[in-house]
């Protein structure tokens, strides 16, 4: 008995000792000099997990269920039960549900969304859980500007006097358009922005829009893309997030005609077709695969 004890006592000790080991050389390559963005394959939906070049995480939108949680388990370190950084572009369900899941099982530090008026269940429970959880809740508007470490998320959209009610577009019109930059690059994140929002952004200009990726606005919907955006951003990478076989026939063939005069069709990646989409910076160059 005292020998099967010892050897149950040691295989423990040595499982435990792994894990911390593990822990702590997974820590230290966590932190590097690059950054790195996952467009999750969360099926009809919106996803964004990010690792900053210091480690720390932020999730950029949830997706329309609990898949989120299986994909972020992916990027996340080994007993990491921490999300640093948490932006909800919108309360729509193919947005918003999924991140609902990752309160219940993440510690999170701060979350951001600009003010709406919104009314449904699933935006209840969220605002219930973050006041539940005492969570930190930062509402954003244009030209705020994130302060992730050597990462910025500057906010373009909305405005202070976003859209408020008065239908589904004008919802979607109010989500959080930003630029994600790391020294020398950038990639426009846009939310299900429509064209409305997008004509007044392409009034900002080059000089504020200009990125390496875009994150197609609105899984690739027909009203999602507009010409002078794409020129404004010129982009080398688009990303679409959307789900196979989808009822909304995302993405449209428009967008896509669209697209392809600014990028090159082989840089136009989809969630549909490949599963997740990884970008990766150094500061300097972006590559996704």
């Amino acid at each position: 008995m005292k020998w099967t004890f010892s050897r149950l006592t040691l295989v423990v000790l040595v499982a435990l000792a792994f894990i911390v080991w593990s822990q702590v050389i997974y820590g230290e390559s966590a932190s590097s000099d690059n950054l790195e963005v996952a467009f999750l394959d969360v099926g009809q939906g919106d996803a964004i997990f990010i690792t900053l070049p210091n480690g720390e995480q932020a999730l950029i939108d949830g997706g329309p269920d609990n898949t989120v949680l299986a994909q972020i388990s992916d990027y996340m370190p080994p007993l990491d039960r921490k999300i640093e950084h948490i932006v909800l572009t919108h309360p729509h369900a193919d947005h918003l549900n999924g991140l609902i899941k990752v309160l219940e099982r993440y510690e999170v530090g701060t979350i951001y969304e600009a003010r709406l008026s919104y009314e449904s269940g699933a935006y209840r429970n969220w605002q219930e859980q973050i006041n539940l959880k005492k969570i930190a809740r930062r509402e954003i508007s244009q030209n705020d500007v994130l302060d992730w470490g050597e990462v910025a998320f500057e906010v373009l959209w909305p405005i202070s006097s976003a859209l408020k009610g008065g239908g589904e577009s004008n919802v979607n019109n109010s989500s959080v358009v930003g630029r994600l930059v790391y020294q020398q690059t950038a990639f426009m994140l846009t939310g299900d922005a429509e064209t409305e929002a997008q004509k007044t952004l392409c009034d900002l200009g080059e000089a504020k829009l200009k990125s390496d990726v875009i994150k197609v606005a609105h899984h690739g919907s027909q009203n999602g893309t507009v010409t002078c955006f794409m020129e404004a951003v010129s982009p080398d990478w688009a990303i679409i997030s959307s789900g196979k076989d989808n009822k909304f026939g995302h993405p449209h063939a428009v967008v896509l005609r669209i697209l392809e005069e600014f990028v090159a069709r082989t840089n136009i990646l989809k969630t549909m077709e490949q599963g997740t989409v990884v970008c990766g910076s150094n500061g300097e160059v972006v590559n996704c695969k």
